[in-house]
């Protein structure tokens, strides 16, 4: 349930709370982030902006603590979804060589956060996508559903509609590299080879 939604002015969030039945508007993102009433959050800033703010709402390092110490039980299976209105034809998002469609824009925090959740790479995957003629060149998708299976047997089924240490909000190293980038760029390509061809393997 959607309980508060900031923006830059308290008036414009109010008028967007109103609109949508959503009970409580801030004037600012910090006044959200300190509301004792806000257990989760989604960053619905430009991308330039999500790491500040990722930082400052976020501990992913406790989250990882959590599930390594079975917090949820046996990890059998992770449902994760994105969706989102895309707008007209003059979106960005329909450019291919913008790095658009719904798998590379939106995607890519759905598998981050499946490999974060496991806790290792995925094996193998299968996809299905919808495709529309992309504003430069080729086809580009709509939509993608597909499946990551990892090693330990988990499925992990990622539907489209990043991960940062939780050690960067003290100050200690962090405890990833550009490996982690690449590992998940690689997995997003073979769910893109997965939908184009049925099925891909990683």
């Amino acid at each position: 349930m959607v309980v508060g939604i900031a923006s830059g002015t308290e008036e414009k969030a109010r008028e967007y709370a109103d609109r949508h039945g959503v009970p409580q508007a801030f004037g600012s993102y910090g006044a959200l982030l300190g509301s004792p009433d806000i257990d989760a959050v989604y960053i619905s800033l430009p991308n330039a902006l999500h790491l500040e703010w990722i930082l400052k709402s976020l501990d992913v390092e406790k989250l990882q603590e959590l599930l390594a110490a079975g917090a949820v039980g046996t990890l059998t299976f992770v449902h994760v979804a994105h969706s989102f209105d895309a707008g007209g034809d003059d979106n960005i998002r329909w450019y291919a060589g913008l790095g658009g469609g719904a798998l590379f824009d939106a995607g890519c925090n759905c598998v981050n956060m499946s490999r974060m959740v496991a806790g290792h790479e995925p094996a193998h995957v299968a996809a299905f996508g919808n495709y529309r003629d992309a504003n430069d060149d080729g086809r580009i998708d709509t939509s993608i559903a597909g499946m990551l299976r990892f090693a330990g047997g988990g499925n992990h089924f990622v539907r489209t509609g990043e991960r940062f240490a939780g050690s960067v909000l003290n100050g200690t190293p962090l405890s990833y590299d550009l490996t982690d980038a690449a590992n998940n760029a690689r997995v997003l390509e073979a769910l893109d080879q997965a939908a184009r061809n049925q099925e891909g393997s990683v």
